[in-house]
């Protein structure tokens, strides 16, 4: 008999074994070898976070930088400049460094009775003290009538509003940015560069900056090697914030080469940041991204503090009442902190002591506390503001505890017409 095992395959076991096989072939490729899965996607770079606010420690008034008149005190002021210079009221005072002088820029300025002089004039003056604690000392060049000499900027508008907005200084040269026509509905409506080979005695206008963005800036000469992501270059680099729309802006940033600073055709855009993380910068205005939203920049100032190791901006936001605004960041353009009140006129005790305060506020005071009138003569009753707030040039110490940096600036206090030097006294939050 033929051994089974050695039969042929009958028709229904082959059936069987057939309706296996994509069994089989399934198991098969489960357990075969693959092919590597392509590559992920790049994943964007997330943002570093905001540096954690500072810590505002205290806030005086050092001194009232200009007018003949202390008006918290009654005493004349260190620089007496209706009897000296022939004015008794100016705003502003963005600061920059030049040939060792820490440089002002004030603008629409109020002059004594028989002075001649144009309507809302500007004016530069310096000094060479470098402690402001006790006030600062004021050189204000004068013209031949013993008044003080104006800064003129040639065939450009410097009526109300039409001020100098930031300097700074490059081999010698004075650059000063200046908001330089008014239209209705728009007080700044544009912004030039205007450069001094003279030490400041006379200007040329070099380029109209901007119509949009830049009409407000604060600039800061630095090294490239300390700021990585600048626009690629060597030497040293102009930082430029800005803010358009007077007092409804958010603040831009731009860049200029220093060794073409009065090239237009140099300037670069912050335009935002790329995947990775670093800075886009854009040959067009058009493309500069805000740094933060807060519509409501107009003046402004921004300075490196060694102390903190951080960029601070000073800016005032608010209506009716303004209050003077700070935030920090490690790089020019941010993550920004988010904003810290820095000074508050009604907190901070300006009213009633050097910003006038009006007739309302007057009345309103708790028992036992004197809240005197502050204005200027011809304008009595009417409130005054805090705004302009500049980081003083060059200023800036550690602290008296050892953990923070005294930082001074100037403000202007609209009645009285005037500029106070305030010292702010700033730390490092616990475990920065």
């Amino acid at each position: 008999m033929t051994s089974r095992m050695n039969l042929p395959f009958r028709p229904a076991r082959l059936a069987r074994i057939a309706g296996l096989l994509p069994v089989a072939l399934a198991l098969a490729a489960f357990v075969a070898p693959s092919a590597p899965p392509p590559p992920a996607p790049a994943v964007a770079h997330l943002p570093p976070a905001p540096p954690v606010p500072l810590l505002r420690q205290e806030m005086r008034r050092v001194c009232q930088l200009v007018g003949e008149v202390e008006r918290a005190t009654g005493q004349p002021t260190l620089n007496r400049t209706e009897s000296r210079f022939g004015f008794w009221g100016t705003d502003l005072g963005a600061s920059f460094t030049h040939k060792d002088r820490t440089v002002f820029l004030f603008g629409d300025t109020h002059v004594r009775p028989g002075l001649a002089r144009p309507k809302d004039v500007d004016f530069i003056a310096s000094t060479a003290d470098k402690d402001p604690e006790d006030c600062l000392s004021l050189d204000v060049p004068t013209a031949p009538d013993g008044g003080f000499q104006p800064f003129v900027l040639p065939d450009t508008y410097q009526g109300a509003f039409g001020v100098p907005t930031g300097g700074f200084s490059l081999n010698g040269r004075m650059h000063v940015f200046a908001s330089a026509e008014y239209a209705p509905g728009n007080v700044m409506a544009r912004s030039v560069l205007a450069t001094s080979d003279d030490d400041g005695h006379s200007f040329a206008v070099r380029f109209e900056l901007s119509r949009e963005r830049f009409i407000n800036v604060a600039p800061a000469v630095v090294e490239r090697r300390d700021v990585p992501g600048l626009p690629p270059g060597e030497g040293q680099a102009v930082l430029l914030w800005g803010s358009g729309r007077y007092r409804a802006s958010d603040p831009f940033l731009a860049v200029l080469p220093a060794d073409r600073a009065d090239d237009k055709a140099a300037l670069r855009y912050f335009a935002g940041l790329d995947p990775a993380g670093a800075p886009r910068w854009s040959e067009r205005e058009a493309d500069s991204q805000p740094l933060f939203n807060q519509p409501c920049l107009g003046e402004m100032s921004v300075s490196w503090d060694p102390r903190l190791g951080r960029w601070l901006m000073l800016y005032n936001c608010g209506a009716p009442r303004s209050q003077i605004v700070m935030r920090s960041a490690m790089q020019p353009w941010g993550p920004w902190s988010a904003p810290q009140v820095l000074f508050d006129p009604e907190r901070d005790g300006g009213f009633c002591e050097y910003i006038n305060p009006g007739p309302l506020r007057m009345v309103a005071q708790p028992v036992g506390r004197v809240c005197a009138a502050r204005g200027d003569p011809h304008v009595p009753d009417a409130v005054g503001d805090a705004y302009g707030p500049y980081l003083l040039a060059g200023a800036g110490k550690v602290s008296a505890d050892g953990r923070g940096s005294d930082v001074y600036f100037l403000m202007s206090t609209w009645n009285p017409y005037t500029v106070v030097l305030m010292r702010a006294t700033l730390s490092l939050p616990p475990g920065s």
